[in-house]
C-alpha cells in the first residue's frame, strides 16, 4: 500500500479488504524516514479503521540509520527493537489512538520489549515533573494516561523474539516476563514468526514450551486474543476448513 499517498492508500485499503479480503496491513516502524505520527500518514491510519483493517507494525532492516550501527548486526540486535519503541510511544502520545478509538494496531517483538523501559518512559511522560510541559514537541500528551494505551489498545506479538538456539530453552521465559510486563490479553503468537530459527523441530519445542507456562500462556496459543485483534478470524478459519 503506498501509505504516504491518501488517495492512492484509500484506494488500495478498499480494494484488498472488500475484493479480497485481508484482515489486515502490515507497515514498518518507520516509513522513507519517516515516523508513523506523521500527519501525512494519517489518511492511511483512518481508512484502516474505518474498514475495519487491524494494523501491524514490523522493522525493516534499514531502519535505524545511525551510523554506530554500521557493525556488530547492531541494526538487527538493537536498532530493530528500538525503532519498534519509538514507533509505539510516538503514536500514544501523537493522540492517533484517541482520534481512532476503532483503530487496532498489534506491534512485533513485544513492541521491542517496552516494558523493560516502562519505569523510564512513565516517569517522563509526568511533563511539569520533567520540565517539558510547555515544549510542544516534548510535552505531548494523550487524552488518558499512557498505561491505557499499552494495556488497552495495543497488541503485541511474542514470536519474533528470541534470535537462534534460543528458543525453546530462552524463549519461553522472554513469553514468560513478557506475560508479567504486558497484559496476557493483548499478546499474540505467531502473526510475526521466529525467522532466526531455522528449525522445525525447535520451533515447535518454543511452542512446547510456551505452553507448558500454564493456562494463561495458552490464551496467547489458542487465538483466543487473536479473535479480538483480526476481524471475523472465526468465521475465516471455518472456510478455510471447508
Amino acid at each position: 500500500v503506498p501509505a504516504l499517498d491518501p488517495h492512492e492508500a484509500s484506494a488500495e485499503l478498499r480494494r484488498c479488504a472488500v475484493e479480497l479480503g485481508f484482515p489486515g496491513v502490515v507497515i514498518a516502524s518507520e516509513l522513507q524516514g519517516q515516523a508513523l505520527d506523521v500527519d501525512a500518514l494519517r489518511p492511511f491510519w483512518k481508512a484502516a479503521a474505518d474498514l475495519g483493517l487491524y494494523v501491524f507494525i514490523h522493522p525493516l532492516p534499514r531502519v535505524i540509520s545511525w551510523a554506530h550501527m554500521d557493525a556488530d548486526d547492531l541494526g538487527r540486535m538493537l536498532g530493530w527493537e528500538f525503532s519498534l519503541m519509538v514507533a509505539t510511544v510516538r503514536l500514544i502520545n501523537s493522540g492517533l489512538l484517541d482520534e481512532l478509538p476503532a483503530l487496532k494496531v498489534q506491534v512485533s517483538h513485544f513492541a521491542g520489549g517496552i516494558g523493560r523501559y516502562l519505569p523510564r518512559i512513565r516517569g517522563l511522560q509526568q511533563r511539569k515533573k520533567s520540565g517539558t510541559a510547555t515544549i510542544p514537541r516534548h510535552g505531548r500528551q494523550p487524552r488518558k494516561p499512557f498505561d491505557h494505551y499499552l494495556r488497552n489498545r495495543l497488541f503485541y506479538d511474542c514470536a519474533g523474539w528470541s534470535g537462534p538456539d534460543y528458543a525453546a530453552e530462552r524463549g519461553a521465559e522472554w513469553v514468560r516476563i513478557g506475560m508479567a510486563e504486558l497484559p496476557v490479553s493483548q499478546l499474540v503468537f505467531a502473526t510475526d514468526y521466529p525467522q532466526a530459527v531455522r528449525d522445525t523441530d525447535e520451533v515447535l519445542a518454543y511452542v512446547d514450551a510456551v505452553r507448558a507456562l500454564g493456562a494463561e500462556a495458552r490464551t496467547v496459543l489458542n487465538g483466543g486474543n487473536a479473535e479480538e485483534l483480526i476481524p471475523n478470524l472465526r468465521d475465516r478459519r471455518k472456510a478455510r476448513c471447508a
